[in-house]
């Protein structure tokens, strides 16, 4: 919408007079590849409870990019705070640091960089793909074996009920 780009771009001047901003909609892939290509660094604004898995940063990261985000569900799980990004809470001032950082530190930026491509390529469906056939393998030998399977899930479950908690206080709230 007009007014939230608005405010995009006011932030990005805040940062920086020569800041450019452009907003494309329903991008195709070499758009988006295009687009990417040409920026400094990826700023991710979801903080939603919605966001389960942070697709942007990740294709943010496989192009090359720091990300800073917004510390929320979905994308905690993508970014680790100073080793593929920087997580910040969702207000201008914090946001403004944030990218501040990265745009003035070299090194910093390069780091980012280069820790978000490496995770990027962790996060690739086909790493992931093997990643579940081992755990299906080895839980068929263990079976086989007579040893139960188990999986730890405490991260999980922890950040599920975090999640849980969150929406039913908005269900509550507007109620």
């Amino acid at each position: 919408s007009p007014p939230i780009r608005a405010a995009y771009r006011e932030l990005a001047a805040s940062v920086a007079d020569d800041v450019r901003t452009t907003f494309v909609e329903s991008p195709s892939n070499a758009e988006r590849r295009a687009a990417l290509s040409g920026a400094d660094l990826f700023l991710s604004l979801a903080d939603s409870i919605q966001e389960t898995f942070g697709l942007a940063p990740v294709e943010a990261m496989a192009a090359g990019l720091p990300v800073v985000a917004v510390d929320a569900v979905g994308t905690d799980d993508i970014v680790t705070h100073g080793e593929e990004g920087l997580l910040t809470t969702n207000d201008a001032d914090a946001l403004a640091a944030a990218i501040g950082r990265v745009l003035d530190d070299d090194d910093l930026r390069a780091d980012l960089a280069a820790n978000g491509a490496a995770h990027a390529q962790r996060l690739d469906m086909m790493h992931q793909a093997d990643r579940m056939v081992a755990v299906y393998r080895q839980a068929m030998v263990d079976r086989r074996a007579g040893r139960t399977v188990r999986v730890d899930a405490g991260p999980i479950s922890t950040r599920l009920s975090d999640y849980l908690r969150i929406l039913g206080q908005r269900v509550f709230d507007s109620a």
